[in-house]
């Protein structure tokens, strides 16, 4: 098998694999009593896929998958072809951000480890931000197009904590990673419209790529 024609299949077997997880939760998780949650759960179940990626596909097929997501994401969300996961974002452009998001980190030329942070900021740490500040949140503040909580922003300073910990893998980093879930944790709170999807990744891998060393 060449190797673009075997370049081509991996990024059409991992979109199969992406569109596959997104019709099935569309599917299945109708009636969750909390509409962000189809969508949430969609983050994280696609970013346990992405994870790994650049094993398989390589920055570039990473790229040309994550370009060939927007203009399907705007399609679906034109003809509503997953409703679930596209109701609770009609007043932002979150969805379509979460890959243009991805194309950017990867696209910056940043280590695999500031790559899997940057990842692991939006696909873990942002809707376990919005889902604990949904059920939890009682200090609420207004910013650009959302309001979040307190209790949401150190929910996703604490997960970026544990992940920036995890990937630098040297616990005596433990107070310069809490810097970078910090920093992170700001940008998530401080950017509404669903624009978090596109800016976090890449402010997060370059914190932890300038903090960590």
């Amino acid at each position: 098998m060449t190797q673009p024609l075997e370049f081509t299949l991996r990024i059409v077997g991992a979109g199969i694999v992406l569109c596959s997880l997104l019709v099935v939760i569309d599917r299945t998780v109708r009636r969750a009593s909390d509409s962000a949650f189809p969508r949430k759960l969609a983050h994280i179940l696609c970013g346990l896929i992405i994870l790994p990626l650049p094993a398989i596909l390589g920055r570039a097929g990473i790229e040309v998958l994550g370009i060939a997501f927007i203009p399907g994401l705007l399609f679906s969300r034109h003809f509503n072809l997953l409703p679930t996961l596209h109701e609770s974002e009609q007043s932002s452009f979150g969805e379509i951000a979460y890959p243009a998001g991805i194309v950017l980190l990867t696209g910056a030329g940043l280590s695999v480890q500031a790559w899997e942070y940057g990842i692991c900021a939006m696909c873990f740490a942002d809707p376990i931000a919005a889902l604990v500040g949904r059920k939890y949140g009682r200090h609420q503040f207004k910013t650009l197009g959302a309001v979040k909580s307190l209790e949401g922003a150190g929910a996703c300073a604490l997960a970026c904590w544990i992940a920036a910990t995890f990937i630098s893998g040297n616990p005596a980093f433990a107070f310069v990673t809490a810097g970078v879930a910090i920093g992170s944790s700001l940008v998530e709170s401080l950017i509404g419209f669903g624009l978090d999807n596109l800016v976090l990744p890449l402010a997060a891998g370059l914190l932890f790529a300038l903090l960590v060393r």
